[in-house]
């Protein structure tokens, strides 16, 4: 599996994924606290452009209940066309747990975003 650079660290917002075609696969890839993850750039609903869509904290249907503030912070990015949110961190449906998005391993060394493909 070949490692593909995507850019320095620097180049990537915090919930903002950016999408790059390598080896004619799309892959996102979303900063978050520090933390990077990549996911192939595609709905496992009904194949949409997952990442291209709308990043936010929690989702519709995981918000924080009132009664238990202590519970820690989800972030969801939902598909531009039909609105499946996803967790970004794990790329688990929170409507349907059966669906989860292709996880594409990344790492950082010496300041720069990489790919394993």
């Amino acid at each position: 599996m070949p490692l593909h650079s995507v850019g320095k660290v620097t180049l990537f917002s915090d919930l903002s994924p950016l999408v790059f075609e390598l080896e004619g696969i799309f892959v996102g890839v979303c900063k978050l606290g520090g933390k990077f993850y990549a996911y192939e750039n595609v709905c496992a609903h009904q194949g949409g452009p997952v990442c291209e869509g709308d990043t936010y904290p929690n989702s519709k249907f995981e918000p924080i209940p009132k009664s238990n503030p202590n519970k820690k912070e989800r972030f969801t990015v939902s598909c531009p066309w039909h609105g499946v949110e996803y967790d970004i961190e794990t790329g688990v449906c929170h409507a349907d747990k059966e669906l989860k998005l292709r996880s594409i391993p990344v790492l950082v060394k010496n300041n720069e975003v990489m790919v394993k493909l």
